[in-house]
């Protein structure tokens, strides 16, 4: 009952942290394990064992925070490594539950028999192991997607690019703090939202940005949620970004109204499906300029479950998409660029694809295009792998600006 209360309490006071149930339930089980080992009756006689377990764990977190912060030099945002060896410390306690609870069930069906005890722990145990193997991978796997490190930024417009650039923070619409850059440019109306791909920050859209400015763009350019110096730590692969996105345009249009004349959006992979997304929603994306979108999170599913033995593929598959989706609060059986594409005609969009992209493979792009309405354009970079169309192709900076500028001054956008 002391653990149910303390994780009860946890859960709800870190609804001022993150929005994100799963996120919440990380949070606050190890706490309500330990208050509950801490306080149990059946400790009580082991106070001075008690006492050290509890230093001895507090004493590793605080090793661990200090190396994270002030020791390790990981291409990581400070924090993250913290945060993975608490939610591991999590998962741990979660699987000691799980295995305490099926030993106790086949005690309770067994005999009470000291003979058949002995007899059929190595079975259950057997069992008890290939079920964590069977639930155990899937879950991982999705996890990993889910909840990604975070990277930390290393440069900024201005160290790179020689550009002047304001940092910026705004609030999706989930309460969710985004950080970013916006990169005025000179009695400008238009605004380009450039959006980065999954495991990456805002440097990673700075490529876009510099075309953009040059073509005398505003950019604004920011971290989507659990990426960079955004806040939360889940990934839900255009089903919430899609929010960050139009949150992009209001914050615009709070900020410099006079730059919210026209918007356009150029991302790429991720950030691709969350503009297309946002974009068949929100009509302020007149014109849309994306770089390797999937068609849909079902089928990067199927494809990251390739690895697995055929025999256990499509468990990993089904198992993979319904951890991912409790975990992320997101659909990932029917999250699809590709069924609502359409809704963005009549404004335009330009699919770019890699001929050679090995992770979201060139038909994936095709399919987004076959089934986007008109005016659509669709280009290919021969021999170029996931996001490597702009250096690949070096026709690409006045391909995209020609293809935007051509659309604004079309008299339906």
């Amino acid at each position: 009952m002391i653990g149910v209360l303390a994780f009860g309490l946890v859960y709800v006071l870190c609804g001022w942290i993150t929005p994100i149930p799963s996120e919440r339930v990380y949070y606050a089980w190890p706490l309500a394990y330990g208050v509950t080992r801490f306080f149990s009756p059946r400790a009580q006689p082991q106070s001075r064992r008690k006492w050290i377990w509890l230093i001895s764990l507090l004493v590793c977190g605080a090793i661990i925070i200090v190396m994270d912060f002030f020791v390790l030099r990981t291409p990581f945002h400070p924090g993250d490594i913290s945060r993975v060896a608490y939610c591991v410390l999590g998962l741990g306690l979660v699987i000691r539950l799980l295995k305490s609870s099926w030993f106790r069930l086949v005690r309770g069906i067994l005999p009470s028999n000291a003979l058949n005890r002995v007899r059929y722990r190595l079975p259950a145990t057997v069992v008890w192991l290939v079920l964590l193997a069977v639930l155990l991978q899937p879950y991982l796997m999705s996890y990993m997607q889910v909840h990604p490190l975070k990277r930390r930024l290393t440069t900024d417009p201005m160290d790179l690019l020689r550009m002047a650039f304001e940092p910026i923070s705004f609030r999706s619409h989930d309460g969710t703090i985004l950080r970013g850059w916006w990169i005025p440019s000179v009695q400008s109306c238009r605004t380009a939202i450039a959006c980065h791909g999954v495991m990456d920050t805002r440097e990673g859209a700075l490529g876009f940005a510099e075309i953009l400015h040059n073509g005398e763009f505003n950019v604004l350019v920011f971290d989507f949620r659990g990426h960079g110096e955004s806040g939360g730590w889940t990934v839900t692969y255009g089903s919430r970004e899609k929010d960050d996105v139009i949150a992009a345009m209001d914050f615009v249009e709070r900020r410099y109204p006079f730059a919210a004349g026209r918007f356009v959006g150029v991302g790429s992979s991720m950030g691709a499906v969350s503009l297309i997304m946002a974009a068949a929603e929100d009509s302020r994306l007149k014109v849309l300029h994306v770089d390797a979108p999937y068609a849909s999170t079902r089928e990067m599913a199927q494809k990251m479950a390739l690895p697995f033995h055929p025999a256990f593929r499509p468990w990993a598959f089904y198992a993979g998409m319904v951890w991912g989706s409790l975990e992320s609060g997101a659909d990932f059986f029917h999250l699809s660029a590709a069924d609502v594409v359409a809704r963005i005609s009549p404004r335009p969009i330009l699919i770019t694809h890699g001929t050679v992209d090995r992770t979201v493979p060139f038909e994936q792009g095709r399919r987004v295009y076959e089934s986007a309405g008109k005016p659509k354009s669709f280009y290919s970079v021969e021999g170029a792998d996931h996001c490597e169309t702009l250096v690949r192709d070096p026709k690409y900076a006045e391909r995209m600006l020609r293809f935007l500028n051509e659309s604004l001054t079309d008299p339906k956008n």
